[in-house]
């Protein structure tokens, strides 16, 4: 699984508030914060919405943690 960020979508703090992740050949899937739930949702994305030359790999440290435990469960084989 590889897991991107959009630069130009970085906040001010530096932490980013969206998160792309793709696993092999599969679709990409969009990740954002809910409101105010605190709670990570996906949403699947079509290649061709994206602009994927502006994307980054993120680093796994980057990535909060309470993403990584969404991505693990999602990716569950």
């Amino acid at each position: 699984m590889q897991v991107y960020i959009n630069p130009v979508g970085v906040g001010v703090l530096g932490e980013p508030g969206v998160f792309y992740s793709r696993r092999l050949c599969g679709p990409y899937y969009r990740w954002c914060l809910e409101g105010e739930s605190v709670r990570w949702h996906s949403s699947r994305v079509h290649p061709s919405a994206l602009s994927l030359k502006a994307f980054c790999v993120a680093r796994w440290t980057a990535v909060p943690l309470s993403l990584q435990a969404m991505l693990d469960e999602h990716y569950l084989e």
